[in-house]
């Protein structure tokens, strides 16, 4: 294929694609046009002149085309995946809605508000629904290996072989790795397991070229000299091919990291993982009724538990300990208890046979731990009265440890 042929696939790709997503907002223009003549039954007057509803519908498409393009709507990057998609339309939608609004007053037109009003509204939703059909239909051909931006990754062995897996793990975002420019020498684990072309670091910018590829992904930029990272921007200027960076921290959840420039070096801030506001509410109320629930259908069991726990050795059933919660406050957790009663004074005796460094004292086989208490631990079926503490709110049943 030449590279005119592959310039008009593209192109007409594009104009489909751009069809594809102005029909539904056409159409929701019609229908609140429709919707217009038969409930309201009025014309719209301009300057004492009837200009017909069909015309203003049809430039009304036109402007909120133009609104979602200037709101990044049309960006490559979020299209398919993620939320942001969505939400760039609902912000297109509420500025159209105040362009409208501003409109109808410079021009003084006699037009009823309830056009107004549904015109908007309608055009987002028939806008949402056309991105809704169009993001499963790219879903589909994506599982098939088409529709892919191709990606050349760039770093340590180690770095590439991780970012390759996670490229790999989500193919329905759109990115297809083709080539590997390795700096240092590739283990042959590692080369057999990225099963693509595995090039030198010298000159990325001929493998991107040579894989005709549309993102260059720099994974562990420590591998980089200084200043590398900057000149490759300015290389690939002009070439369209985007410049991405894989961040080293990779267990943390995307939500929770952003960019923050510093004297204008680009850190990245990760949040505490905390739920705020009607999230919180949510969960906390989660939390508290699945927990009532576990303590009703549980409760034979904890019966059963706590039975043979006292009748087995002496001492309570129940081992109570101040733990630190939430916001630093103390509160007092239960659990069965699996040691024998005398489990506390005996520690200075086994202090020698710690297993474990620093704060933390546990040994194997403790001579403390009573035969049901070993069952219990076991199957983690002591921890079973804390899902109280869950119902009290003292406890989440998901997050850390007290």
């Amino acid at each position: 294929m030449t590279w005119t042929e592959a310039l008009i696939g593209v192109l007409r790709e594009g104009v489909l694609l751009a069809l594809a997503l102005a029909a539904p907002a056409l159409a929701g223009a019609l229908l609140a046009q429709v919707t217009r003549e038969v409930l309201f039954g009025a014309s719209l007057t301009v300057d004492g002149e009837h200009v017909p509803y069909l015309l203003v519908a049809v430039v009304a498409v036109l402007s909120w085309l133009a609104i979602l393009a200037l709101s990044g709507a049309y960006e490559h990057k979020i299209l398919g995946s993620g939320t942001e998609e969505y939400r760039r339309i609902l912000r297109a939608a509420v500025g159209a809605l105040a362009v409208a609004v501003l409109g109808v007053f410079l021009t003084r037109a006699q037009v009823a508000r309830g056009f107004v009003m549904s015109l908007a509204p309608l055009v987002a939703a028939w806008t949402l629904f056309g991105r809704y059909l169009a993001r499963n239909w790219l879903a589909r051909q994506r599982a098939k290996g088409l529709q892919m931006r191709r990606v050349v990754v760039l770093g340590r062995p180690d770095a590439v072989l991780e970012a390759v897996r996670h490229f790999r793990g989500a193919l329905d975002q759109g990115y297809a790795v083709v080539s590997a420019c390795v700096v240092g020498e590739a283990p042959e684990e590692v080369v057999e397991e990225l099963a693509m072309p595995v090039l030198p670091p010298g000159d990325p910018l001929a493998a991107v070229t040579e894989q005709r590829a549309e993102i260059l992904a720099i994974a562990g930029t420590e591998a980089l000299p200084t200043g590398a990272l900057r000149t490759l921007a300015w290389d690939l200027e002009g070439t369209g091919v985007d410049l991405m960076v894989v961040p080293t921290i990779t267990d943390v959840a995307g939500p929770r990291v952003s960019v923050q420039p510093v004297a204008g070096l680009p850190l990245l801030l990760v949040e505490p993982p905390r739920l705020t506001g009607g999230a919180r509410v949510v969960k906390s109320l989660i939390d508290r009724v699945t927990a009532v629930v576990l303590l009703v259908l549980l409760s034979p069991v904890l019966l059963v538990i706590a039975a043979l726990v006292r009748f087995t050795s002496r001492g309570p059933a129940i081992f109570r300990q101040t733990r630190i919660g939430r916001d630093g406050k103390p509160f007092t957790m239960w659990k069965f208890r699996t040691m024998t009663e005398r489990a506390e004074q005996d520690l200075d005796k086994l202090v020698t046979l710690n297993e474990h460094d620093g704060l933390l004292f546990k040994i194997r086989d403790d001579p403390r731990r009573t035969a049901v208490g070993r069952w219990l631990r076991r199957f983690s079926l002591d921890e079973l009265p804390q899902i109280a503490h869950v119902a009290s709110g003292k406890m989440s049943l998901v997050g850390p440890r007290p």
